[in-house]
């Protein structure tokens, strides 16, 4: 063989070869060419100061672990709010499990609201994501949440910088669960800039000063990441890792990375000693059920500046208040009783016209239907009957639609619950929802419903009563979760003044 064949014969070789390599790249699943970047994700633990307007009330901490099959992320949240007496800690723990392409596979919420427990477990079926809730006495309420693709919250930076996408313009988006929510949600992540910031892990003790002292650190690249979280605008400062470093809600909390001992110990050392005084007054905090006397509904129409409690509102956030029968204008918000029907609007998503189909609840709304005068209107009827029929409890007890209409007993979201089904058995697209009553200076939290008719949103209110529910209900988020862990870091720092009453 001569020379010229050999070398054909390599050059030949050697071209097929690469042929072969390419072919094997291009038709490899994107999964796979994810779980060959997540492997570049390194163990990690951070902590954080949970802040609002500057003052600390609370600590967080952060942690991505490698298993076998993936990733442990834990989330734990410690907030501190003050009572009417005393104050009271609410605890938030988070454990999920991630494959190797960062999609959820379990995840594990454990709450406990002024020592009250609650367990929210999320699994991955064969094709949905299914939630289970579980509360003392043995009661359970189970939802689904969607399809197999689903992530947490922290997967898509994690994903960004997984791929080495950590740069201005860059994007992704995913179906993101929300436990707190029972829903989930197309959430993206985009970033917007890149700055150099000192942030340090470690602390040493000052015995001058008998307190814990941040060991200067060098300056690390931070990514600001602009996303969304329950619908509310939020901004993150991430390093090349895609571990947090800042978290600053529109309207809510700040979360701030420091070492362990200065954000922990010197927050309980404070708070032991009485150095810290927990603001008395927080957005969400407390819950409107727990205030004398429904809400006014002679209000036809209230129009609300919304801010935040440092400043004005962030350019353009406001806009999360838009939709029904809320109406945006710049940081103005106009709430009227009656909202504007939609012409030609298309009918809501399928899922919000799927009743459980439990039977208790079925017998319930045929003995409601059984009551109705003739002639009068289905959809007030059943809010009067819910409101009237329906026993109003501790929260925490009773909630889920079988309990409440097997009972006739039920909280504010038992009631609401209870509403929707009713609601989707007429055949009528509902969804409960969470906000404040503008109308308090307290701004407590409360949760009513919407439904569907006449090509509009028509919100009402089943815990008083109210059809259509009071203007001065600010609607913040789609869920059915109005206590302090869903709401308080979304809307904590927001601040409204009412600019006119119409009546």
């Amino acid at each position: 063989m001569t020379r010229r064949a050999v070398g054909t014969v390599i050059v030949g070789s050697w071209m097929v070869c690469m042929t072969w390599l390419v072919i094997r790249q291009i038709s490899r699943p994107p999964e796979a060419f994810l779980e060959a970047a997540a492997a570049r994700l390194a163990p990690s633990a951070a902590f954080y100061q949970i802040l609002l307007n500057g003052v600390p009330m609370g600590n967080a901490g952060i942690t991505l672990d490698t298993v076998f099959t993936g990733y442990r992320v834990t989330e734990v949240w410690s907030m501190d709010l003050a009572g009417p007496t005393r104050s009271h800690r609410h605890v938030y723990r988070s454990d999920a499990e991630l494959s190797r392409s960062l999609k959820l596979q379990t995840q594990v919420v454990n709450l406990s609201e002024a020592g009250v427990p609650r367990i929210l477990e999320l699994q991955q079926g064969d094709s949905l994501v299914t939630l289970e809730e579980r509360r003392p006495g043995g009661q359970s309420e189970a939802a689904q949440l969607g399809g197999r693709s689903i992530t947490i919250a922290a997967g898509l930076v994690f994903r960004l910088a997984a791929e080495k996408r950590l740069e201005r313009g860059a994007s992704v988006s995913r179906t993101v669960a929300l436990p707190m929510m029972k829903r989930s949600e197309v959430q993206s992540a985009r970033v917007i800039g890149d700055a150099v910031m000192a942030v340090s892990d470690s602390a040493v003790w000052d015995s001058t000063r008998s307190d814990w002292v941040a060991v200067p650190a060098p300056g690390v690249t931070a990514w600001q990441v602009e996303r969304t979280w329950g619908g509310m605008p939020m901004i993150e400062w991430v390093d090349a890792q895609g571990r947090l470093l800042q978290r600053s809600w529109a309207f809510g909390l700040t979360l701030e990375r420091s070492p362990f001992e200065v954000n922990y110990n010197r927050y309980q050392a404070a708070l032991r000693g009485g150095r810290i005084s927990l603001p008395q007054t927080i957005t969400g905090a407390r819950a409107r059920t727990s205030f004398a006397g429904a809400p006014d509904t002679t209000i036809r129409e209230l129009v609300i500046h919304v801010a935040r409690l440092d400043g004005p509102a962030w350019p353009g956030s406001s806009q999360v208040f838009q939709g029904g029968r809320q109406a945006v204008s710049h940081d103005t918000v106009t709430v009227r009783r009656r909202g504007k029907p939609i012409p030609g609007s298309t009918q809501p998503d399928q899922a919000l016209m799927q009743a459980t189909g439990n039977r208790s609840a079925g017998e319930a709304y045929a003995r409601a239907l059984a009551a109705m005068p003739e002639g009068s209107d289905t959809l007030a009827h059943l809010v009067q009957w819910v409101s009237h029929s329906v026993r109003l409890v501790d929260d925490s007890s009773t909630t889920s639609v079988q309990n409440v209409a097997a009972t006739r007993m039920g909280g504010a979201r038992g009631k609401v619950a209870l509403l929707v089904e009713f609601a989707r058995l007429a055949g009528k697209p509902a969804r409960p929802v969470i906000g404040v009553d503008a109308g308090r200076p307290e701004l407590p939290s409360h949760i009513w419903a919407e439904v569907w008719e006449a090509d509009q949103w028509i919100a009402v209110d089943p815990v008083y009563g109210h059809v259509p529910a009071a203007a001065s209900l600010l609607r913040v988020s789609e869920g059915p979760d109005s206590r302090p862990l869903a709401l308080v870091p979304l809307v904590a720092s927001l601040r409204t003044t009412i600019l006119a009453v119409r009546r």
